[in-house]
């Protein structure tokens, strides 16, 4: 199984996928970061959503509001009044949803409106 990882001092370069277990000889942490140690290099975790961004935005994923990453292939429906978006055309209150800010709203063009 590859994990993605940023490689020590070239953060800014992008995400290294490392296979694990096979390429880790062995982990530590500095700094209150793990990191992950090969016998050539040395790699961080992702920790923050912004990171963890830069890894799932190929996949489809959007950044809606400021604590939260959606996976836009999965979004059906979307609550104009509330600002939510839902992972099922008739959500109920037990649904699992996702905040929408309004600077975001443009990215939902493709998903359905709910009416209430």
């Amino acid at each position: 199984m590859k994990i993605p990882l940023f490689r020590k001092g070239f953060e800014e370069d992008g995400i290294y996928w490392v296979d694990l277990p096979q390429e880790i000889t062995y982990l530590s942490h500095s700094k209150n970061k793990i990191e992950i140690h090969t016998e050539d290099d040395v790699y961080y975790m992702l920790t923050t959503l912004e990171d963890w961004k830069k890894v799932l935005k190929p996949y489809g994923f959007e950044k809606l509001d400021v604590g939260n990453i959606v996976n836009m292939n999965k979004v059906v429906s979307f609550d104009e009044k509330a600002q939510k978006v839902y992972f099922e055309e008739a959500p109920t209150k037990q649904s699992k949803f996702a905040d929408v800010a309004r600077v975001h709203i443009s990215k939902l063009n493709h998903v359905k409106r709910l009416k209430k």
